[in-house]
């Protein structure tokens, strides 16, 4: 039964979607099946998995309101995702005098679940109903934070709903691990890391993603870091992510 991980951090431009898609990549290198779903209206991962239809007719705001998720998979290169659309912006209105209206992401992911060893959620940079569906959905959350002054930033809220989810929703749910994204070396990044390995402590990833220009590149031509440079600081470190995630899932 696969393993669902959200990504997730209400704070915009932190690596979330290219941790989510990278992640992805090289999991799926290692011989496990994976299922990404791009549950972000902007559907900046369905961009860079080669999807540039903002209004797929098969998305993930179709499954939501048909319930179906199987004919809205998409095979990609190395693993399968289901794509957003600009139709997703909606979802909110729709879903909220639906019964069980939290559970909906929960339900339509539960035909695939036996399909997949993980199924990674790639959430929009925002608290809303679609996050609370995620979370519900979710055995682990993913937190990627970006090494800067105010990384920190809403960090509150989000560890907020967790609680609350995981109090009234989903008792399972835990923080699979706080990410540090577009590290530098330099002193600000350096206290950043000091300042959260602190707060959080065994909870951050040991893996450290840097500000690499091949993994800014890579979106626009719609391949995942490994497809392509492989060889580049960025794939380097998502490969070791990647390792130390699967590490960790093995204990």
């Amino acid at each position: 039964m696969a393993y669902v991980v959200s990504f997730s951090n209400q704070k915009g431009g932190v690596g979330k979607t290219t941790s989510c898609v990278n992640l992805a990549a090289y999991i799926a290198l290692s011989g496990y099946k994976v299922l990404l779903v791009d549950l972000d209206s902007q559907a900046n991962a369905s961009s860079a998995l080669g999807v540039f239809d903002k209004k797929a007719e098969n998305s993930i705001y179709t499954a939501l309101c048909t319930g179906d998720i199987r004919p809205c998979i998409v095979k990609g290169a190395d693993f399968d995702f289901v794509p957003s659309s600009r139709d997703l912006t909606g979802a909110e209105l729709e879903l909220k005098d639906k019964e069980d209206r939290e559970f909906v992401l929960k339900n339509v992911l539960s035909a695939v679940l036996d399909d997949y060893d993980y199924i990674f959620i790639d959430c929009a940079p925002s608290i809303n109903l679609l996050l609370v569906n995620a979370l519900t959905a979710s055995k682990g959350v993913i937190i990627p934070l970006q090494c800067e002054y105010f990384a920190l930033e809403g960090m509150n809220q989000l560890l907020n709903t967790v609680r609350l989810v995981k109090k009234h929703l989903n008792p399972s749910i835990a923080i699979d691990g706080v990410l540090l994204t577009m590290c530098m070396r330099n002193k600000l990044a350096q206290d950043v890391e000091k300042n959260v390995r602190s707060l959080f402590k065994s909870a951050v990833f040991d893996t450290k993603i840097p500000r690499n220009i091949r993994l800014a590149e890579a979106p626009s031509f719609a391949k995942t870091i490994n497809n392509y440079d492989d060889k580049c600081a960025g794939a380097l470190a998502y490969k070791a992510l990647a390792q130390e995630f699967i590490s960790k899932h093995k204990e």
